[in-house]
């Protein structure tokens, strides 16, 4: 499946709102993911969108992870909003302390 995203910049803030569009972040494109904000991580604060995300998998929150750290480690951050209950469950089980919006 492919992995779509819309990206907004408030580059006052250094805020970087993502609005994930794809339905499901599994093991088909949780790479792309990644791929696509690990390096912004690096410079921006980030607020992923996840209103339209109907399923995360774990290779999904492997992904959000990974750019939670490299956030975390630049002195960023990730935040979380518009997330359904059932995905809200699977993220608070894994025990990430992400900050939800």
């Amino acid at each position: 499946m492919i992995f779509e995203y819309t990206c907004r910049i408030d580059g006052e803030n250094n805020i970087l709102k993502i609005i994930i569009i794809t339905p499901k972040l599994d093991s088909a494109n949780s790479a792309n993911l990644e791929c696509a904000l690990i390096k912004l991580a690096e410079f921006n604060n980030i607020v992923m969108d996840l209103k339209n995300v109907e399923y995360l998998s774990s290779m999904g929150i492997g992904a959000m992870l990974n750019i939670y750290k490299t956030a975390i480690r630049y002195g960023n951050n990730l935040k979380i909003t518009n997330v359904s209950d059932t995905i809200k469950k699977v993220i608070e089980i894994t025990k990430i302390p992400y900050s939800f919006v």
